[in-house]
């Protein structure tokens, strides 16, 4: 038989988009980074990734993603990001972010914002697509001590950055 309808998935919106400078450079997995690891723990089902940066200014940082889906609840997640210096006196700009731009097969992107706020420390967007659906994906920020905060916004995406300096 021939089908009338094509139906496929559409990538959902980057709920997790983490960007990570120190000392203004870009934290990428390339030659800078050393020793990652990788472990999923299968009784808390909790994903922790994990490697030793070095920036071209000579300060060494320790960076700890640690990422939970619940369960119980399917719209329950964290993510706990772990940053400790251990070679100079770094400063750290984290931008987290939900981004709506996820491009599907290389070349379309679906997605309209429909909403986007912030309030009180949360981030919130509902996207939607042409056929009438929508997704709303949303994060709260808590930090370990003080830092300064700032919202940015683009198109398709709006997030939160952090900017802090660490110590040995």
């Amino acid at each position: 038989g021939i089908t009338k309808k094509v139906h496929y998935m559409i990538n959902s919106a980057n709920w997790l988009k983490t960007e990570l400078f120190v000392d203004d450079a870009p934290v990428r997995l390339s030659s800078a980074v050393r020793d990652f690891y990788r472990e999923l723990d299968f009784r808390t089902g909790e994903l922790t990734r994990g490697y030793r940066f070095a920036s071209p200014s000579g300060a060494e940082v320790a960076v700890e993603f640690r990422r939970l889906l619940s369960m119980d609840d399917p719209a329950g997640a964290c993510q706990r990001v772990v940053l400790t210096a251990l070679k100079g006196a770094p400063k750290i700009r984290l931008s987290l972010s939900i981004d709506f731009a996820i491009v599907h097969w290389g070349k379309f992107n679906f997605w309209k914002v429909a909403a986007a706020a912030t309030h009180a420390g949360r981030t919130a967007m509902i996207g939607a697509l042409p056929n009438g659906q929508r997704l709303f994906s949303g994060f709260r920020l808590k930090t370990s001590r003080p830092v300064a905060e700032s919202e940015f916004r683009k198109e398709k995406e709006l997030g939160r950055t952090l900017s802090f300096s660490l110590s040995e």
